[in-house]
């Protein structure tokens, strides 16, 4: 059976002029859910995390300062501070003193605590870390390309152990 596969383009969704200057990835489960989590996140906390991401291009932490956050929310930095330290104080968000630099910003935290709303079904399944290829977490191999997937309670190989078969 052919698949049908549809190209979208964020400039389709929005405009070729309004994504010029980039866009953001947002998990639509974050935007479904923020306000489930325990404690909950208020309205200008969830912009600040959108706002943050903005700045995450990969697993590494980002580090905008708090004056380019809140200049980018259009609230003062002692605004953007709180609001900050309120996702710090409910766990959602480590912030990571760096020497004479701005903050890095881990979401540990948040990411748990989000996939802890997680339906099962969603928590049985677990990503291929090379293809990312969803596979049920009792398959220790990715049906695709045969990458050794962690398992619940088997601790991680460093990258240069081997498996001997």
């Amino acid at each position: 059976m052919k698949s049908t596969f549809t190209k979208r383009e964020i400039s389709q969704r929005w405009t070729v002029a309004l994504t010029t200057d980039g866009w953001t990835p947002i998990s639509n489960f974050f935007l479904e859910n923020y306000h489930r989590l325990d404690p909950a996140l208020n309205h200008p906390e969830a912009l600040l995390i959108i706002h943050l991401i903005a700045h995450k291009w990969d697993e590494q932490a980002p580090y905008p300062s708090i004056s380019r956050l809140a200049k980018r929310m259009g609230i003062s930095t002692t605004a953007a501070r709180k609001h900050a330290r309120r996702l710090h104080e409910k766990g959602y968000v480590r912030r990571e003193a760096r020497s004479a630099k701005s903050n890095a910003f881990h979401f540990d935290g948040l990411f748990a605590a989000l996939e802890r709303l997680l339906p099962l079904k969603a928590l049985r399944e677990v990503p291929c870390p090379k293809c990312k290829t969803v596979s049920d977490n009792s398959a220790r191999f990715c049906k695709s390309c045969g990458t050794r997937l962690q398992v619940d309670n088997e601790p991680a190989l460093d990258s240069h152990e081997e498996m001997a078969f």
